[in-house]
């Protein structure tokens, strides 16, 4: 199994696979896995990011990938990674996807309030910079 640190980067206690219920260990999910480790922490930042600036209005899975000219198997499991880690809140709302299905919106939780996007990364209101290694708590989805 590999490494996964903080939310963003680092090493810490072993990788757990969000898709691995779903692949079911499938050889060759496991090994796209392990190559794309090193992305992962930029992707779920831009994720958490791009939910913050959409405030209220929140995000799907297709928006992002559609914001990024990129697919949805490439956003899903860093949105599911965020969604599990409580920074990422599912709504009532749902919104219809490129296809024409329904899709969940979802949130930034509340410990991102007074966070905005910086060139270097996450920005505390007041100039501060969110450390790679911060821990966010959540404290349930902004009102």
């Amino acid at each position: 199994m590999a490494e996964q640190g903080d939310l963003f980067g680092g090493l810490g206690e072993p990788l757990d696979d969000v898709c691995r219920n779903k692949h079911g260990g499938n050889l060759e999910s496991e090994a796209a896995n392990k190559k794309i480790e090193p992305t992962k922490a930029e992707t779920r930042r831009r994720v958490l990011v791009y939910a913050i600036e959409r405030g209220e209005r929140g995000i799907t899975a297709d928006e992002v990938a559609a914001r990024w000219d990129t697919t949805h198997n490439h956003v899903a499991p860093r949105i599911s990674e965020l969604k599990r880690d409580g920074l990422l809140i599912p709504t009532t709302e749902r919104r219809l996807t490129r296809a024409g299905c329904s899709a969940r919106v979802l949130i930034a939780a509340k410990a991102t309030v007074g966070v905005r996007a910086g060139n270097s990364g996450l920005v505390e209101e007041g100039g501060s910079h969110v450390s790679d290694g911060a821990t966010l708590q959540s404290n349930g989805p902004l009102k």
